[in-house]
């Protein structure tokens, strides 16, 4: 980027696009106007789709439901989830990257479906922990090694796994529509809505997509959350005082604004550690951005990690300070600051998933003592996604 500018070619004609503003206007172009693929028995039969259906109009239905999970009952029912989580590693040596992404993830499923039964709820968990598992092991682990000596077989389980996880889905989206499943307040809800154009095909997929989507990134985001937290002693004092001051219906009514201390560093820690750290895009249609012609077929590299630690627009941008956040004269460069994404492909439910974050912070830092018991050898690794590695501790219930 220093030598040949924020828009080169990668891999042969790949381009690598990191200029923010640029970004922006690609994303916007590319998505806008996309339809779905046809629903399936049109898919089959080779026929145009009698329904099409706006990916814009998808993702407004999803935002209108991010909107109505920010509720304090909404996040009071996720905090206890996340400590009913917590409590049932707490007094035992685990792996804290493992711990985050099930208080994260795991207790985000009943966001997407609820109303399962116990026996559905846990495919759903099996299918998302071999996600999980599958971000946080090594590429070259999958393929061979000695915990992987049978790949196709792993990718026969993991395939079956995914299979049946999508027919739970089905199969509440059916019972729904029958009246023989209550409805809830979830993402599954905003879709049904939707499936007189959807079709109980396109609406699985959506949804099947949301999962895969929680799977991982939160959770792996939350690891490095946690990570930094526990070796940084100052701000572990700062932002425990400021939770412990807190009350936590305070807390649940506005998780943000709340507590700013808190906020600044869940914001530094996303900045530093985003999530993934490059990404690649297909270009659906001729695209002209400024100087820039891109046609159907071709793709892009995009990454919010590298702009995060872009020099032009960060002061010490390789240097871990939640205070920049404070410092209004240093304002950020708009677009330049994008954990969730940018233009038409930004997270849906990223307004719900930062509550999240702050909550996580305040349990960890309120509810628990976690004790670290691997300093000296944990490292944030850098293979695709940054994820501490070699991260154990033990955590405790911590008497207020």
């Amino acid at each position: 980027m220093r030598t040949e500018g924020k828009v080169l070619p990668v891999v042969g004609p790949i381009l690598g696009i990191f200029d923010p503003a640029i970004l922006a206007k690609l994303d916007r172009a590319n998505f806008d106007g996309l339809h779905m693929q046809p629903r399936l028995a049109d898919a089959i039969r080779q026929r145009p789709d009698r329904c099409p259906v706006l990916w814009k109009d998808v993702r407004a239905a999803m935002f209108e439901q991010t909107r109505k999970l920010g509720t304090p009952e909404t996040h009071r029912a996720l905090h206890g989830s996340m400590v009913r989580m917590i409590e049932s590693l707490a007094g035992r040596e685990t792996d804290l990257t493992w711990l985050s992404e099930r208080a994260i993830s795991e207790t985000l499923i009943p966001y997407i479906v609820g109303g399962l039964s116990p026996r559905g709820h846990r495919r759903l968990v099996r299918d998302q922990h071999t996600r999980i598992e599958n971000v946080l092991t090594p590429f070259e682990n999958l393929l061979r090694g000695p915990q992987k000596t049978f790949p196709i077989l792993k990718r026969i389980r993991d395939a079956w796994r995914e299979h049946i996880a999508g027919r739970v889905v089905a199969r509440q989206l059916r019972q729904r529509l029958a009246g023989t499943r209550p409805p809830q307040d979830d993402y599954a809800q905003a879709i049904l809505a939707m499936t007189d154009r959807l079709g109980v095909s396109r609406a699985t997929y959506v949804l099947t997509t949301l999962l895969t989507a929680i799977a991982g990134a939160p959770g792996t985001v939350g690891a490095c959350l946690l990570y930094e937290f526990l070796r940084r002693d100052e701000w572990r004092a700062r932002i425990r005082d400021e939770y412990d001051a807190i009350p936590e219906d305070e807390l649940f009514r506005e998780p943000v604004k709340s507590a700013p201390i808190a906020h600044r560093f869940v914001k530094e820690a996303m900045r530093f550690w985003s999530f993934p750290m490059i990404a690649q895009r297909m270009i659906y249609r001729d695209i002209e951005v400024d100087e820039f012609r891109m046609g159907r077929g071709d793709s892009y590299f995009l990454s919010s990690f590298l702009i995060h630690r872009d020099s032009d627009y960060w002061d010490r941008p390789d240097e871990f300070d939640p205070d920049r956040w404070a410092r209004p004269d240093r304002a950020i460069t708009p677009g330049v600051y994008a954990p969730f994404g940018w233009g038409g492909r930004t997270c849906v439910g990223a307004s719900f998933g930062l509550a999240q974050m702050m909550m996580f912070l305040q349990i960890v830092a309120s509810r628990f003592d976690i004790e670290f018991t691997t300093p000296g050898r944990t490292v944030v690794t850098l293979d695709g996604i940054a994820a501490p590695e070699n991260f154990r501790g033990v955590a405790r219930a911590r008497s207020r």
